[in-house]
């Protein structure tokens, strides 16, 4: 399978655009196989995941965290300087699918919300739906062949011919001069008409909120939690209510929005990284279940990668999945 056409899939489920301001979604480290032929995937970048893709002959290694939030020179000889060094000798793609994919409400980050069979999915802090670029073309020369080799080569941007020598595309604005450079390179354009347009049609935001088909016991709900994440014991702040309804989660850190989620009526929610003051401050909201950074996100990417075996089935590749570790370890004295 051709590099562009991967990132292309991946960006269709966890579209870069859609990444919070602070983060460093996307292309991590560029490598030189056009063709992918084995892809890995793991939740962090860590030099012993990275290692163990590069012995599995993984060509494209796409991670949800990044290998560093900010740009950085390998100025030490460190675990960073080591990551870059075995990339950059083999070749490899390193892709990193972070906030651009938390945000994607029916997306892997649902899992969870699968297992638990809850109902009324919605985000619990949802974001607005970025503008879409529609570009109005007439041109000279064979609009279907120009149309085809759109969609060959970049298979989430649309193209619809609407007349004789009129092409309508819709992409979204990072591919806008990709746009125009094929137009004018297959064929002559005459003129060009851009404009924003919405597409509310895909829900997105962090954090999820919904309900059972009916309340359980909260011990019903805890041993269903265990089984789940096959896990037996948790943080927890709060009071425990008799049953439970509503149910929110956030993976990975989330706390700021765990007041929203109580607003909404939630009577739980889910995270991994409650902190001291925090748990304070929500004692009276609700009960607040902390079941480490590492499980949610780690269960989600292992999610992700049989979604991507499936689709990925009448391709030639084979899909890796590398379980990770959580640094986070509790010892029993």
């Amino acid at each position: 399978m051709q590099v562009t056409n991967l990132i292309n899939m991946i960006e269709q489920a966890a579209d870069p655009d859609l990444s919070a301001d602070w983060d460093n979604s996307g292309i991590q480290v560029a490598g030189t196989r056009s063709e992918i032929q084995k892809l890995a995937i793991a939740l962090d970048p860590t030099e012993e995941n990275i290692v163990n893709a590069l012995e599995q002959g993984a060509d494209f290694i796409l991670t949800h965290h990044p290998l560093k939030i900010s740009p950085k020179f390998p100025n030490k000889r460190n675990k960073y300087h080591n990551i870059l060094t075995h990339l950059l000798q083999s070749g490899t793609w390193l892709y990193s699918a972070h906030t651009s994919l938390d945000v994607q409400t029916t997306g892997p980050v649902s899992w969870l919300a699968k297992e638990l069979e809850l109902n009324d999915l919605q985000a619990v802090e949802p974001i607005s739906p970025l503008p879409k670029l529609k570009l109005e073309a007439k041109i000279q020369g064979d609009i279907g062949f120009v149309s085809e080799y759109i969609k060959n080569n970049y298979p989430n941007i649309q193209t619809l011919p609407t007349g004789r020598d009129n092409l309508t595309i819709y992409c979204n604005h990072q591919f806008r001069n990709v746009i125009l450079h094929i137009i004018t390179t297959l064929a002559a354009c005459i003129e060009i008409e851009e404009k924003n347009i919405y597409n509310p049609g895909k829900p997105c935001g962090y954090g999820l909120i919904g309900r059972f088909a009916q309340a359980i016991p909260e011990g019903d709900f805890s041993g269903l939690m265990s089984k789940i994440l096959d896990m037996n014991q948790w943080t927890q702040a709060g009071n425990r209510p008799q049953s439970i309804e509503k149910v929110s989660y956030c993976p990975g850190s989330g706390m700021d929005i765990a007041s929203k989620a109580f607003s909404l009526g939630a009577d739980v929610f889910i995270s991994g990284d409650l902190k001291y003051h925090q748990a304070q401050d929500l004692e009276d909201y609700g009960l607040t279940i902390d079941v480490g950074h590492f499980v949610l996100e780690e269960k989600m990417m292992r999610h992700w990668s049989k979604e991507m075996d499936q689709m990925l089935a009448k391709e030639d590749m084979q899909i890796i999945f590398i379980p990770g570790t959580d640094p986070l370890q509790k010892k029993t004295v």
